[in-house]
C-alpha cells in the first residue's frame, strides 16, 4: 500500500463517537478516492487499524483487482455529472480483506457537501454468516433433492384433499406426467384413480387427513397412456409452523407385487380346479375314449385352448385325443410326419419340455399349419413306464400374452400326467399289444408266415 498524503490522516482521522460505536463498518473517503474515516467496525471487518487505512486510495484497500477500474471511472463521472448509480441505495458485492480473501458485504454510500467539497461514506454490513447460512440451506435443500429423487417412490406434499404443493420427478417415469402438469391441475389426482378405486379412496384419504397419525392406502391409478399402475400411499398430515395442514407422503408402485398375488392367488384355484377335476376324472371305455376326457380337462387350465394326447407306436407318433381350433393339422388315428414324430420321440426322453412357435426359414408345412391356427406356445409332458417313454401330452395356447407364462402350467400338467400313467397307460398299452397281435394274425393268414412243427427227438 502506498504512503498516506501528507496531512489527511491529522486533518481528517477524527471521527464522532456515533461512528466509532456504529455497528456497521463506516468508510469515509474524499473526493480523490482517499480513506478519510474508519470506525473501529471497519478495523474487525477488514484487518487494517485506522492509521494504517486512512489516506490510502480505497480502491486499493478494500475493492478487489477486477472492480477498480469501474470504481474510478464511477467517481469521477459523479465529480462531472453528479450521478451516482450506487449512491443512496443498498448493494451487494465482493470486499476485500487484509489477507487477500474476498468477503460478501453489503453496501450503501452517501455523498455529502463538506466545506465545499465532496465527501462520501460507506456503511458496511459483514453477510458472510448470512451467505454461509444460504450456502448451507442450498446445499442442504440440494442433499434433500438428491435424495427424494432417489427414493424408489414417488415423494409429495398435498394441501387437504390431494391438492398438490410438491411432487417429485418420479411421477414422470411412473405415470408420463411431468411434475409441472401432475401440480397445475389441483384434481389431477383424483382424475387419476382407476374408477372402480375412486370412492374408496378419497373416502380413505378423508379419513387419514382428519386422523392425524400415519395412514396407509391401496389403490390404482390410470397412467397416461392408459396402463394401470397400483400405489401403496403411505402418508403423514403435518401442521406447519401456521398452523396449516400439510399431508407428506410417498407413492410406491407396487404393480408387480399385485400382479404376483394375483397369479399366485389363480394358480391355487387352479390347482384346487385340477385335483377335483382328477379326483372325479374316470377312464372310458378304450384309450381314445380317456384321451377324449384328458384333453377335454386340459383346456379347462386357465390360458389353455389346445391339447393333443398321443400315443408312441415304435416310430410312429399317433394322436389318440385332439381339442384344438379348427384347421390343426392332426387328427386321430393319423401319425404324425415322419420329421415331427422323431422330434417328439428324441425329446420325450429327455423329460418335459416347452416350445415356442415362431416361423423361421426352416419352417415346414406342419408347423406353419399349427401358425396358421395361432399356436404360439406349447408344454410337453411324456407319458412314461419304467423310464421308457409311450405317449406324450401336449398342451399349448394361442394367446401371445400368456405364452409367457406357460411355464406356470408345468405343475398341473404333471399332475394330469401322474393319472394318465396310471389310468390312460394300461389302455395305450393294452392297444399296443392288440394291434402287434392282429397284425401278427394278418400276416399268418396271408400266408406271409409259414408254420413249421418240428418233432421232439430224444437223444
Amino acid at each position: 500500500m502506498s504512503s498516506p498524503r501528507n496531512g489527511v490522516a491529522g486533518a481528517t482521522g477524527r471521527q464522532p463517537n456515533v461512528l466509532a460505536s456504529a455497528l456497521d463498518a463506516v468508510v469515509g473517503m474524499d473526493a480523490d478516492g482517499l480513506i478519510v474515516a474508519w470506525n473501529a467496525r471497519a478495523e474487525e471487518m477488514f484487518g487494517w487499524k485506522a492509521d494504517e487505512a486512512l489516506g490510502h486510495h480505497l480502491h486499493e484497500v478494500l475493492l478487489p483487482a477486477r472492480f477498480r477500474r469501474a470504481h474510478r471511472a464511477g467517481l469521477r463521472r459523479y465529480l462531472e455529472t453528479g450521478k451516482g448509480n450506487i449512491l443512496e441505495r443498498r448493494i451487494e458485492l465482493q470486499a476485500l480483506h487484509r489477507s487477500g480473501n474476498e468477503i460478501p458485504v453489503e453496501l450503501a454510500v452517501v455523498a455529502v457537501q463538506r466545506n465545499g467539497s465532496t465527501q462520501f461514506t460507506g456503511f458496511i454490513r459483514d453477510l458472510s454468516r448470512e451467505h454461509a447460512a444460504l450456502q448451507a440451506a442450498r446445499e442442504s435443500d440440494e442433499r434433500y433433492r438428491m435424495l427424494v429423487e432417489r427414493l424408489p417412490g414417488i415423494v409429495y406434499i398435498d394441501e387437504p384433499g390431494a391438492r398438490g404443493r410438491y411432487i417429485s420427478p418420479q411421477i414422470e417415469s411412473l405415470l408420463g406426467y411431468s411434475a409441472e402438469e401432475w401440480l397445475e391441475d389441483p384434481e389431477r389426482w383424483e382424475i387419476a384413480l382407476h374408477p372402480d378405486d375412486r370412492e374408496r379412496a378419497v373416502a380413505e384419504l378423508l379419513a387419514g387427513e382428519q386422523s392425524g397419525v400415519r395412514f396407509t392406502s391401496e389403490y390404482r391409478l390410470l397412467a397416461r397412456d392408459g396402463s394401470v399402475v397400483w400405489i401403496r400411499d403411505e402418508a403423514t398430515p403435518i401442521r406447519d409452523a401456521e398452523g396449516k395442514l400439510l399431508v407428506h407422503g410417498v407413492m410406491f408402485d407396487v404393480t408387480r407385487e399385485r400382479t404376483i398375488e394375483a397369479e399366485l392367488a389363480a394358480e391355487v384355484a387352479e390347482r384346487a380346479e385340477v385335483a377335483t377335476a382328477l379326483s372325479t376324472f374316470h377312464r372310458g371305455i378304450d384309450a381314445h375314449a380317456t384321451a377324449a376326457a384328458l384333453a377335454r380337462e386340459l383346456v379347462r387350465l386357465r390360458d389353455l385352448d389346445v391339447a393333443v394326447v398321443y400315443a408312441f407306436q415304435g416310430s410312429e407318433v399317433m394322436p389318440l385325443a385332439i381339442q384344438a381350433p379348427p384347421g390343426a393339422p392332426v387328427a386321430v388315428g393319423r401319425p404324425l410326419p415322419n420329421e415331427r414324430a422323431a422330434y417328439l420321440l428324441t425329446s420325450a426322453a429327455r423329460g418335459p419340455w416347452i416350445d415356442e412357435w415362431r416361423a423361421g426359414p426352416t419352417t415346414g408345412d406342419y408347423e406353419r399349419a399349427w401358425l396358421d391356427v395361432g399356436l404360439r406356445t406349447v408344454a410337453y409332458v411324456p407319458l412314461s413306464l419304467n423310464g421308457q417313454a409311450y405317449g406324450l401330452i401336449a398342451a399349448g395356447t394361442t394367446s401371445e400374452t400368456a405364452a409367457g407364462q406357460m411355464g406356470r402350467r408345468l405343475p398341473a400338467l404333471l399332475e394330469y400326467a401322474t393319472v394318465a400313467n396310471a389310468v390312460l397307460g394300461p389302455q395305450i398299452r393294452q392297444a399296443m399289444g392288440e394291434l402287434q397281435i392282429r397284425a401278427l394274425r394278418e400276416l399268418i393268414s396271408s400266408g406271409g408266415v409259414r408254420t413249421v412243427f418240428q418233432p421232439v427227438v430224444r437223444l
